[in-house]
C-alpha cells in the first residue's frame, strides 16, 4: 500500500492506495467516517473542490486488480466495481446480449465523464436519476459487498435506501457486479429524457421483458428521478406481464400502462424538472421503451 498526501505535503487529506480488498476494508474501518472512498472521481473530486465534504483520509481503489473488468459465465456478467462505463459502452459482449446496460452506459454523461466513471461508483452515489442504477434496476443485478465481517451478497431491490444512500454498512465495499444473463427468450431496453444528450436524466427508464412465443411472461420496469430513489414500477409490471404480445397493437394497454405509472411513482419539483413533467413523461417513456423491445422482438 502506498501512501500520499495533500498539495506541498501538508497532511490536510492523507490519500492512500491499497492494492488488495481486505487492504482497502481494514482502512475503512480504522478511519471509519473520516474516510471516503475514490474510484473513477467524478463526483469525489467536485464535492471536495468545493468543500461540501471534507475527509481527511482519500482510499484509492483504483489499483485493486481483483476488483477490475468484466467476464460473462453460465449465469451472469460480473462486472468489477471499479470497471469503467466506457468499458461496458464498448463491450461488444454487453452491446450484443445486455442492450439496456449498452444504452445506459452510451448515455451517461460526455466521453471525459464516462472515461472517468465506474460502475460501482454510479451504483455506490445512489442518485434517483442514476442512468446505471436505472439500468441494473431493471435487470435485476445482484451485488458483491465486502466488510470486516467477510463477504455478503444484496440484490438491487434492496440497496438503495435514500438520495446518496445505500445499504452498506461500515467498513463496507461494493465489490461486483452479478447481472443475470439475458437469454434468447428476453429482451432489455434503456431510455432517458435530459435536456441534451450529456445531461443528468430528468427522468430515466429500463426494461426487461420476459416471453414464451408471442406473449411476455414476466417482466420488470424501473423509473428514475421520479422519487427518493430508483423505483421499480410493480403494478406497470402486472399489466405488461398480463396483456403484452408481439406483432398485437397494445395500444390500450400501454394506456394503462401509461395512467399506473403516473400514479406510482412519487418525483418532485427540481432544478432538472418539474413534478408535473416527470409524472406525466415517466409513462410516455416506459411505454415507448416497450415498443422499442416489442419491434426488436418481431424483426
Amino acid at each position: 500500500m502506498e501512501r500520499a498526501y495533500g498539495h506541498n505535503g501538508v497532511p490536510e487529506i492523507d490519500f492512500l492506495t491499497p492494492s488488495t480488498i481486505s487492504e482497502a476494508v481494514n482502512l475503512l474501518q480504522e478511519y471509519g467516517s473520516r474516510s471516503k472512498i475514490l474510484a473513477g472521481g467524478t463526483d469525489l473530486v467536485f464535492l471536495m473542490r468545493d468543500r461540501a465534504i471534507t475527509p481527511e483520509h482519500v482510499i484509492d481503489i483504483k489499483e485493486i486488480s481483483e476488483i477490475q473488468g468484466l467476464e460473462k459465465d453460465e449465469n451472469n456478467l460480473n462486472i468489477g466495481a471499479i470497471t469503467k462505463v466506457r468499458d461496458i459502452q464498448k463491450s461488444e459482449l454487453v452491446k450484443n446480449q445486455f442492450t439496456a446496460l449498452n444504452q445506459a452506459a452510451s448515455q451517461l454523461g460526455s466521453t471525459q465523464v464516462r472515461n472517468m466513471a465506474t460502475v460501482g461508483g454510479n451504483l455506490c452515489r445512489a442518485s434517483p436519476s442514476g442512468d446505471i442504477c436505472c439500468a441494473m434496476l431493471a435487470l435485476e443485478a445482484n451485488l458483491k459487498i465486502n466488510g470486516p465481517e467477510g463477504t455478503r451478497e444484496i440484490n438491487i431491490d434492496n440497496f438503495f435506501k435514500g438520495p446518496s444512500e445505500t445499504a452498506l454498512e461500515g467498513g463496507e465495499i461494493l465489490t461486483q457486479i452479478q447481472v443475470p444473463n439475458v437469454r434468447e427468450n428476453e429482451e432489455t431496453g434503456f431510455l432517458k429524457v435530459g435536456r441534451v444528450g450529456v445531461d443528468i436524466a430528468k427522468i430515466n427508464t429500463a426494461v426487461k421483458m420476459k416471453f414464451e412465443g408471442e406473449v411476455c411472461t414476466d417482466c420488470r420496469i424501473s423509473l428514475g428521478a421520479a422519487g427518493p430513489t430508483p423505483l421499480r414500477m410493480k403494478e406497470a409490471e402486472k399489466i405488461v406481464k398480463e396483456d403484452i404480445e408481439v406483432g398485437a397493437d397494445n395500444k390500450d394497454v400501454l394506456k394503462d400502462v401509461e395512467d399506473t405509472v403516473s400514479k406510482s411513482c412519487s418525483p418532485i419539483t427540481d432544478v432538472r424538472c418539474t413534478e408535473e413533467f416527470a409524472r406525466t413523461n415517466g409513462g410516455k417513456i416506459i411505454a415507448r421503451t416497450i415498443r422499442d423491445i416489442l419491434k426488436r422482438r418481431s424483426n
